[in-house]
């Protein structure tokens, strides 16, 4: 890890690669989608889909092992997500925060959220309609659905 100081230089000067997961619970009448209220910033107190950044000289799977076990307690592989697509997230923080995001979704019912609250303060399913309505949805993770 980096020194605070350095790291946050290199969030002013640079755009940060990361990870989100689009969590699918299709086993009810109504499908629902994995969120965290995240605890940091950007975003914080924003309902949010688990995710993180890709470390420097961190292949892209061990970067989704390494997400997927801190956010959701089970380590992902590839082969269980469909690929969404790339996004970009802008912030306007102190840092103008710039993150390249690569969007992934699974609908491996077996993931349930353990109690991994080092970037949220807790995790909700909320379905299609509650995700689009609710004010406290990032808009970032709304785009994942338009």
């Amino acid at each position: 890890m980096l020194p605070k100081d350095v790291f946050e230089n290199a969030v002013k000067l640079l755009p940060l690669i990361s990870i989100d997961l689009i969590i699918h619970d299709d086993t009810g009448s109504v499908p629902r989608i994995l969120l965290g209220k995240r605890k940091n910033e950007p975003a914080r107190g924003c309902w949010f889909v688990p995710g993180g950044r890709v470390y420097k000289r961190e292949i892209l799977d061990q970067a989704l092992a390494r997400i997927s076990k801190t956010e959701i307690g089970t380590e992902l592989i590839f082969d269980q997500l469909n690929f969404l697509g790339v996004y970009e997230h802008l912030y306007d923080d102190e840092l103008a925060t710039h993150y390249v995001v690569h969007a992934y979704e699974t609908n491996e019912i077996s993931i349930i959220p353990q109690a991994m609250f080092d970037q949220h303060d807790e995790f909700i399913w909320m379905s299609m309609e509650e995700l689009m309505s609710n004010p406290e949805v990032h808009q970032y993770t709304k785009n994942y659905f338009k």
